[in-house]
């Protein structure tokens, strides 16, 4: 048995890449993967409905399963802090934080929901989100090659911990490599400064093997619904 899952490049803060044609062929496909990876934006165009709240993403993924996919990863989401339970408060937590949503239909029919909360570091970065969707291939097909029945939360908390400090050893090597670090703000024009902007993967390789060792302490998760 293999794991398919689903990245839904379409858009990002309320822009598409793509046709608005491309949408609705999004939402066919859901019936045919074990996982959808969309960003806030993607998924708000896939459940059609807003998500300013933690409950509004909590309806936005049931939507999402009552379109055909099992398994639903938020992979950025932004909510008011107040809707946050407190005990993945980060040192850094504002109204501004990101956070990864997962909603897993479990072999009982019932729906479980978690939040990750994750810190973050100011930069542009290429590839996080092909690294993240990798990783959840990676991550639930080991829990299937051990025949154990995978929990999408802990798969996306370990994904979380990897891409996350990768992301941060970008950041400081973005540090010491680029001299004006405004050019990095948004997607920079020299081709010079985007290879500086490259995840230093590489590097990452045990990043990448031991994620619960790197995120320790600081990558928090906690369970927010099952009916």
């Amino acid at each position: 048995m293999s794991v398919s899952v689903c990245d839904t490049v379409m858009g990002d803060e309320g822009a598409l890449y793509v046709a608005p044609e491309i949408v609705p062929l999004y939402r066919n496909i859901l019936r045919f993967v074990d996982v959808v990876t969309p960003n806030q934006f993607e998924a708000e165009l896939l459940s059609e409905m807003k998500i300013n709240s933690l409950k509004d993403a909590c309806t936005a993924a049931s939507k999402l399963h009552n379109l055909g996919a099992p398994n639903v990863i938020i992979t950025t989401l932004c909510v008011p802090l107040v809707d946050v339970p407190k005990d993945i408060h980060l040192e850094s937590s504002s109204d501004q934080s990101l956070y990864c949503f997962t909603s897993q239909t479990l072999p009982d029919g019932s729906i479980e929901q978690c939040l990750i909360a994750f810190p973050t570091y100011p930069g542009y970065f290429t590839g996080t989100g092909d690294l993240f969707s990798s990783l959840v291939v990676a991550r639930l097909q080991e829990s299937i090659n051990a025949s154990v029945i995978p929990s999408l939360s802990d798969a996306a908390y370990r994904v979380v911990c990897s891409v996350n400090a990768i992301t941060k050893n970008t950041w400081l090597h973005q540090q010491r490599k680029i001299e004006n670090l405004q050019d990095i703000k948004s997607k920079p024009d020299a081709a010079k400064i985007t290879k500086q902007c490259e995840l230093q993967l590489i590097k990452g390789k045990k990043e990448i093997e031991y994620p619960e060792r790197v995120g320790l302490g600081i990558i928090k998760k906690t369970r927010i619904f099952q009916p």
